[in-house]
């Protein structure tokens, strides 16, 4: 089950994440990690969100405005090496955020 989705208002990812959000707590839509945090591409607090919820350990699925998605898996910081794993993460994103 899905926990929360972060929105920016008018944002076509925004539309796009809430939707997703919504079909997963629903039980229309499978394959999301239990948990998981959806979060817009294009908002301005993307990367604050992303990193606070990889920190914390939580699945993101990262929504761009075209529809297209990327799930993120967090590492809980009690199984080590979620730093290194964050930052490999991060890395591989970078291109997809600008």
């Amino acid at each position: 089950m899905a926990t929360s989705v972060e929105s920016t208002p008018g944002s076509e990812a925004s539309g796009h994440a809430f939707k997703r959000f919504r079909d997963a707590l629903e039980g229309r839509a499978q394959g999301y990690p239990r948990g998981a945090i959806f979060i817009p591409s294009d908002a301005p607090y993307t990367r604050k969100a992303l990193l606070r919820a990889l920190r914390e350990g939580q699945s993101v699925v990262l929504v761009f405005p075209d529809g297209e998605e990327r799930i993120v898996h967090g590492e809980s910081p009690g199984q080590g090496g979620w730093f290194s794993g964050l930052r490999d993460g991060l890395a591989s994103l970078r291109g997809l955020l600008h």
